[in-house]
């Protein structure tokens, strides 16, 4: 996703506007011209370890131009086996725990990602 930033109305003016208003009588044709933030906003990744290791090369952010699937390392735990992912998305939407998880490409939201341990 971008962020939207307004629009440009086609009476000369090159700030974009949120909150345009035609007057009322207007005749004629308007052009207006989305304007959007060329840098695609991204989203953050928290790791909730349980005492873990984060697996190498995790990243903290993603944004909707990288590659999906995002492929997330498993973390490591002197004495304890990794039990997989459980995956808490902002929109309250839980998933796993997963063994081997990557962010799937429509993804738009934070997410915490919890290690689960046995």
């Amino acid at each position: 996703m971008f962020d939207f930033w307004g629009v440009i109305c086609d009476n000369g003016s090159a700030i974009p506007l949120y909150d345009s208003v035609i007057p009322a009588g207007t005749i004629g044709e308007i052009l207006l011209v989305a304007v959007w933030n060329a840098t695609p906003i991204s989203y953050d990744i928290t790791y909730s370890l349980g005492g873990g290791i984060n697996g190498p090369g995790n990243t903290s952010k993603y944004a909707v131009t990288d590659n999906f699937p995002i492929t997330i390392n498993n973390p490591t735990k002197p004495s304890a086996t990794f039990a997989g992912w459980i995956a808490v998305y902002a929109n309250a939407t839980i998933t796993g725990p997963t063994l081997n998880y990557s962010i799937p490409d429509g993804t738009i939201d934070d997410i915490t990602l919890v290690a689960m341990w046995i």
